[in-house]
C-alpha cells in the first residue's frame, strides 16, 4: 500500500517540514512580543544562523506573492519583477537597500520591503513581469 510519494520525494518532504520546523521554534527573532522591525528583518537577512535566513527568505516570498496577488486583482503596487528575477538575487537586493536607508529600519518589515522593491524593479524597465499590463492605476500603500 502506497501513501503516493514516492520514497525520494518522501524523503524531501520530511527534511523540509523538518527544516520549517526547526525555523519556527530556533529562530530568535521573533521572540519577544515586540512588533518586528525592518532592522529585524535585516538582521535575519544578514544571519549565518539557517533558520534566521530562512525566516528571511519566507518573508520575502510572501511579499513577493502578494504583490503578485494585488496584480492578478489589477492593483498597481509600482513592482514589476523581471523574468531572470531570483528569490536569492532578491532577497539580496532588498537586504542591501533596506541597509542602505537607515530611514527604514524602526519601520515595520513591509513599510521597508515595498519601498525597497520598488526602488529594485521599477516598472519601468522594459523586461520587468507586468511593466506594460497593469489594468489600474491605483497604487497600493502599506507605508
Amino acid at each position: 500500500m502506497s501513501n503516493g510519494l514516492r520514497p525520494l520525494k518522501r524523503t524531501r518532504f520530511v527534511a523540509a517540514a523538518a527544516l520549517l520546523a526547526a525555523a519556527a521554534t530556533l529562530c530568535p527573532c521573533r521572540a519577544t512580543a515586540e512588533d518586528p522591525k525592518a532592522s529585524d528583518l535585516l538582521a535575519d537577512c544578514d544571519s549565518p544562523e539557517a533558520a534566521a535566513f530562512l525566516y528571511c527568505v519566507a518573508y520575502f516570498e510572501g511579499i513577493s506573492d502578494a504583490i503578485q496577488g494585488l496584480k492578478f486583482a489589477g492593483l498597481d503596487v509600482g513592482v514589476c519583477f523581471p523574468e531572470e528575477a531570483t528569490v536569492g538575487r532578491s532577497v539580496l537586493l532588498v537586504r542591501d537597500w533596506i541597509r542602505e536607508n537607515p530611514a527604514y529600519h524602526d519601520l515595520k518589515p513591509v513599510q521597508a520591503v515595498l519601498p525597497a522593491l520598488r526602488n529594485v524593479y521599477p516598472c519601468d524597465t522594459p523586461s520587468a513581469i507586468g511593466a506594460n499590463d497593469r489594468e489600474s492605476d491605483r497604487a497600493v500603500q502599506f507605508e
